[in-house]
């Protein structure tokens, strides 16, 4: 276990990293710089709290549980929070970390709608799935369809007002953005 002192020198060398990085990739500001440390706490949250969901491996968990401390430890760092807080924060979404908005493409080619077999249900459905940490929804759609029909697409039209406000089982909102795309 690190002491004090050591995670503070350690936040002090990811604060210089991240300015260098920064300055690198065009970014001056301090209000960007914080931006991007969020981000990437997000980010390793979102791998933590997915690896947790669905590892089994002993080894691993362990590694996820490490990630998911190092992710608490930078929020509380960065924040007026302290980490009682920042673990409430972490614990409100349980399972796959993802925004809750659900994405389909409705892809129709030479008269035939394109349709892809559901993982959890086996049920045949319009190709898509859970938008990821830090992914606009129209990427997350592409990528979707990529991965589950092998096929890449366009958007060429989008309908995000489709009613499906339906909750969860953890009463988590749900949200549905359809994607009309046509392949490439």
């Amino acid at each position: 276990m690190l002491s004090d002192k050591d995670k503070l020198e350690q936040a002090d060398l990811v604060i210089l990293w991240s300015i260098i990085y920064s300055i690198e990739i065009g970014i001056t500001s301090f209000k960007e710089i914080v931006m991007y440390i969020l981000k990437w706490i997000s980010e390793i949250h979102a791998i933590s709290q997915n690896g947790l969901t669905y590892s089994r491996n002993e080894f691993d968990i362990e590694r996820y549980n490490q990630l998911e401390r190092v992710a608490k430890e930078m929020a509380a760092y960065f924040s007026d929070k302290n980490i009682d807080d920042v673990e409430h924060f972490f614990s409100l979404e349980k399972g796959y970390a993802t925004p809750k908005l659900d994405v389909r493409a409705f892809i129709l080619k030479d008269g035939q709608l394109l349709l892809a077999k559901e993982r959890s249900d086996n049920l045949w459905t319009l190709p898509g799935g859970w938008v990821d940490v830090n992914e606009s929804p129209s990427e997350s759609v592409v990528r979707e369809v990529l991965e589950e029909t092998g096929f890449n697409v366009r958007l060429t039209g989008v309908n995000h007002r489709v009613a499906r406000s339906a909750c969860s089982r953890d009463r988590v909102p749900q949200l549905w953005y359809g994607a009309l795309c046509s392949t490439i």
